[in-house]
């Protein structure tokens, strides 16, 4: 019974850091339109109203000539949130709870990943899941926590041999944002190391049927947004003129324009001590970021040169390595944070003594409660 509870002291501290980071910067966290920023108002308009595209200056003379709307962004998180608005509640609250209640599942994914086993690993992992980097937006109404938890839903289906289970897990991460791919391309390089109590042709129908299945929410998202504008290719447009994430960008070249670039706090934020000092915390995240990602990488590597690797590992370190590439080589300077958040499906990969676990746990709440502070002090967006 005790270890049960676990995932559920990480979910539960998860909040206390964020709530004490919030009220640091002078805002009520139990306020759902106070998590509602930036990107969120996208997802909400989608959830009420559907997709729409136009061009800027038609609708705001002063802004330059280039796609507006909210076609940039995918409907499986805002769907989501107006079945839940169905309900009565506010599509802000809605909104919340979705991103918690995914939050808490993908823990409980992340603990069944231990065996539900009580070691000073897990619970260094679970700890580190708690204040992990970016957890700030598994809070927040983006669909970031729904995204984590398709990925957590495909290594347990990697794991544990059930295509099904993988396919629905790569569906549900790939329908939030087109990161989620990094499940799909995890269930396809599984059938080189996975699915080894089935002969050849059982191994290449299921890894086939479970990444044709979770490539299909690519489909569904595109149809969706086809529905409402007419257009099939309006996404990538959007996403190219508007944003500039296609293409392919220098990976160091973006690693020091992230790390560079200047965040301010809205005007209207109080002068509160915390949105004070965390304006650029964005800088020693990157930083912890590609750290974290070096030691992930090196306890696959550590793994595998033992023989020890899993399959669902091996995934794992698939979706780290995507997680962390994918924002550097699309231009995406206003989400590595988000992406690199993702990295949390890594985590029981990492080989520690426990006075490393301690300071990395350290480290990673200090860094939290200042990137939590850029949140609520309006910078990140």
């Amino acid at each position: 019974m005790r270890s049960r509870l676990v995932p559920v002291v990480s979910y539960l501290i998860s909040n206390l850091v964020t709530w004490v980071a919030a009220a640091l910067a002078g805002r009520d966290y139990f306020n759902p339109s106070e998590r509602a920023k930036w990107d969120s108002q996208h997802y909400l308009s989608i959830a009420k109203g559907g997709y729409e595209s136009f061009r800027c200056i038609d609708r705001y003379p002063n802004w330059p000539d280039f796609w507006c709307g909210n076609t940039a962004w995918f409907p499986g998180y805002p769907m989501t949130i107006r079945a839940l608005a169905a309900t009565g509640i506010s599509f802000e609250l809605a909104g919340m709870l979705v991103s918690e209640a995914f939050l808490l599942g993908a823990l409980l994914l992340l603990w069944r990943l231990f065996d539900r086993k009580i070691t000073a690993g897990s619970i260094g992992a679970m700890a580190l899941a708690a204040v992990f980097p970016g957890s700030i937006y598994f809070h927040v109404v983006f669909g970031v926590a729904m995204c984590l938890y398709g990925l957590m839903l495909t290594l347990v289906g990697i794991r544990e041999q059930r295509w099904w289970v993988a396919g629905l897990g790569a569906f549900v991460a790939l329908s939030t944002h087109i990161v989620g791919v990094i499940a799909v391309v995890a269930i396809a390089a599984s059938l080189l190391f996975g699915w080894r109590k089935f002969g050849w042709p059982g191994r290449l129908w299921r890894v086939a049927a479970a990444t044709i299945g979770g490539s299909l929410a690519l489909v569904w998202s595109l149809w969706m947004i086809y529905r409402d504008t007419g257009s099939w290719t309006i996404y990538f447009q959007h996403q190219d003129e508007s944003f500039h994430n296609l293409g392919w960008h220098d990976p160091w070249e973006q690693l020091v324009r992230f790390y560079k670039l200047q965040f301010r706090h809205s005007p209207d934020v109080a002068d509160h001590w915390l949105t004070a000092h965390s304006v650029a915390a964005h800088q020693p995240q990157l930083v912890f970021n590609v750290v974290l990602f070096v030691l992930i990488l090196a306890g696959a590597g550590w793994l595998a040169w033992k023989r020890e690797l899993l399959p669902w590992q091996a995934a794992a370190a698939v979706m780290v390595i995507g997680a962390m590439v994918m924002p550097l080589t699309s231009g995406a300077w206003s989400a590595w944070y988000r992406h690199d958040a993702l990295m949390l499906v890594g985590v029981p990969l990492l080989r520690l003594p426990t006075p490393v676990w301690v300071l990395l746990v350290g480290i990673s709440a200090l860094q939290t409660l200042f990137l939590t502070g850029m949140w609520f002090g309006g910078s990140l967006i």
